[in-house]
């Protein structure tokens, strides 16, 4: 339980970042990070 929390919000402090990043630079969010990103929250409905 531990380690699946801590891994949700490292991924939410990526997904944050990235998307800050994203507005700066006026680009879109990569679509890899954002296909995984999409995955992981199907994943944790599931849960």
């Amino acid at each position: 339980m531990f380690v699946s929390e801590s891994l949700c919000y490292l991924l939410f402090i990526l997904y944050v970042m990235n998307y800050l990043l994203a507005i700066v630079l006026h680009l879109s969010i990569p679509f890899p990070f954002s296909c995984m990103l999409v995955l992981f929250h199907k994943h944790s409905q599931e849960l």
